[in-house]
């Protein structure tokens, strides 16, 4: 009986091995179709930014985040699969073509990224580029500013209800005018582009609050381009 029994759970298990096994194979057949699904879309969207070298348009690299999740989903992928299955091996090949691609746009997007011309010419702009440079100075303490440029052409006005703080139980009618300017600036790592937003706010009394402001978008650009 105890032999029948024994015979009875080796069965048993041999069974649920062999439905895990098939489990296992059938998760890393999705995971693989799922990797190659994202690594089409990448190299969709590559390809397509290559065909803009050379012209007015600048091609745009992949978000930062992107290849480098792909990668880690193909180093987990093979605990899925079959001893020496070729296909993350495939599949890092495939990437690493990928990350070349993308490497290249991005040092020719680099080499392309100009700032823009000065739009700017109110008589406070004195004081509009101090500011600019103060907030710069304290968001990338260390870095030396190379040049400054307000690229709007005048103030842009912006009219909102809102609450007065978390709470939500009283409300204000906020009135702000903004200007965008750009602050090229050097670093021990490259030189960098600084896109900034510069805003003062409308007191009750009518007069203009103290400027303040802070950093939007962050580019690589050449030291030499800076003038250019």
């Amino acid at each position: 009986a105890k032999t029948e029994e024994l015979a009875g759970i080796e069965q048993e298990l041999e069974t649920a091995l062999g439905q895990f096994r098939d489990s296992m194979k059938q998760y890393g057949a999705q995971n693989v179709a799922e990797i190659s699904a994202k690594l089409d879309q990448a190299e969709s969207f590559l390809s397509e930014q290559q065909k803009k070298t050379g012209k007015d348009e600048s091609p745009i690299p992949l978000q930062k985040d992107i290849l480098p999740d792909i990668r880690r989903m193909i180093e987990r992928v093979p605990v899925f699969l079959a001893p020496n299955d070729p296909q993350p091996a495939a599949l890092l090949n495939r990437l690493a073509g990928l990350e070349k691609m993308n490497a290249g746009i991005r040092q020719q997007r680099v080499a392309d990224t100009r700032m823009r011309a000065e739009q700017y010419a109110g008589g406070d702009k004195g004081e509009i580029v101090k500011t600019a440079e103060s907030i710069l100075a304290k968001a990338q303490p260390g870095a030396k500013i190379l040049r400054t440029s307000v690229v709007s052409s005048d103030w842009k006005e912006e009219s909102v209800l809102e609450y007065t703080d978390t709470t939500q139980s009283a409300v204000r009618y906020r009135v702000t005018q903004s200007v965008t300017a750009e602050v090229a600036a050097k670093k021990a790592d490259g030189a960098f582009l600084y896109t900034l937003d510069v805003s003062k706010d409308r007191r009750t009394d009518g007069s203009w609050g103290p400027l303040y402001g802070h950093v939007m978008f962050t580019d690589s650009i050449l030291e030499e381009n800076v003038e250019k």
